[in-house]
């Protein structure tokens, strides 16, 4: 768990003939939680025919579809397949986890996002998404602005319409909502 906390970025190592089990789910729930950068690494795919790898991926969508935004290599450590990707998979998901993207770009990024799936009204009030900004790196971690609280569906619509428009391949993000009053309201409480 130290380790966990020091470190940038994990691998996640399991087998393709094992059944991914609670443990690897647990492990990368808290790579992420720990806001590290993730790859997943699956051996031994060279052994099995096109059906079973077939069978092997609605698996792993489905028992670690959380870490969809983790880049997945499929390896064989006996014959060295798809292990020569696995430096540079390493530094571009250290590029991601320490990427930084100015507030003009993220404001811009939140009005198409905002115009191609308006916020849900909360308790009969219209939400208002004012602006965002990067507030850190390693994780990549920003705040937005709004009138009012915005649902958690909404805020993982946020994330993944981010990751479309930015990337941060095998970093979690995270996206804080910051509530502030609209002002004419606030001045005529008093």
């Amino acid at each position: 768990m130290q380790a966990r906390q020091r470190a940038q970025w994990a691998l996640l190592g399991t087998e393709a003939a094992e059944r991914v089990g609670e443990q690897e789910q647990r492990l990368a729930g808290q790579v992420i939680d720990a806001g590290r950068g993730l790859v997943v690494l699956l051996n031994k795919w060279g052994r099995f025919d096109e059906s079973r790898r077939e069978r092997i991926d609605r698996e792993l969508d489905r028992l670690l579809g959380f870490t969809s935004f983790a880049p997945l290599l499929r390896t064989s450590a006996r014959t060295g397949r798809g292990l020569k990707t696995l430096g540079p998979v390493i530094d571009q998901v250290h590029v991601e986890w320490s990427r930084r993207i100015t507030t003009g770009r993220l404001n811009r990024w939140l009005a198409e996002a905002v115009a191609a799936t308006a916020p849900p009204m909360v308790r009969g009030r219209t939400v208002r998404l004012r602006y965002a900004t990067q507030v850190d790196v390693g994780p990549p971690t920003f705040r937005v602005f709004s009138n009012a609280t915005v649902p958690d569906s909404y805020v993982r619509y946020l994330e993944r319409s981010l990751r479309e428009e930015y990337g941060f391949i095998g970093t979690p993000l995270r996206i804080g909502v910051r509530v502030r009053e609209d002002r004419h309201r606030s001045a005529s409480r008093g």
